[in-house]
């Protein structure tokens, strides 16, 4: 069952988020069951979304990774965290996120795709 993860942590910063993001290498090594995945900062720390093919892709992918990423970032805050079951997924700008690629590119990368994406809207 797909699932969608809704994690509220408070008191991260964007550097380590960052870093959690560097040790996990998801550009070159994504997790098996992985769809979707946003990051957002609020006032309070991280917001993230995430969408898996199933919660036992999730956990194995957070046991496995995921948590000793989170520690050698130094994230010490306990998240809070809701785990639903997909009712819907509505995605019209799916080719535009294709080109964008990885959330973690870096930033050169980024400025790249951005531009791509622009020269493809006009």
């Amino acid at each position: 069952m797909t699932i969608a993860i809704f994690m509220n942590r408070a008191g991260v910063s964007s550097e380590q988020y960052e870093a959690v993001m560097e040790a996990l290498d998801l550009d070159q090594n994504p997790p098996q069951g992985a769809l979707l995945h946003v990051a957002s900062f609020t006032g309070d720390g991280l917001r993230v979304v995430d969408v898996w093919e199933s919660s036992d892709e999730f956990d194995r992918f957070n046991a496995s990774r995921l948590a000793a990423a989170v520690k050698h970032a130094s994230i010490d805050s306990e998240p809070v965290v809701e785990v639903l079951a997909v009712h819907n997924i509505f995605a019209p700008g799916l080719d535009v996120l294709s080109e964008l690629g990885s959330t973690s590119m870096p930033e050169s990368q980024e400025e790249a795709a951005e531009e791509a994406t622009e020269a493809a809207a006009s």
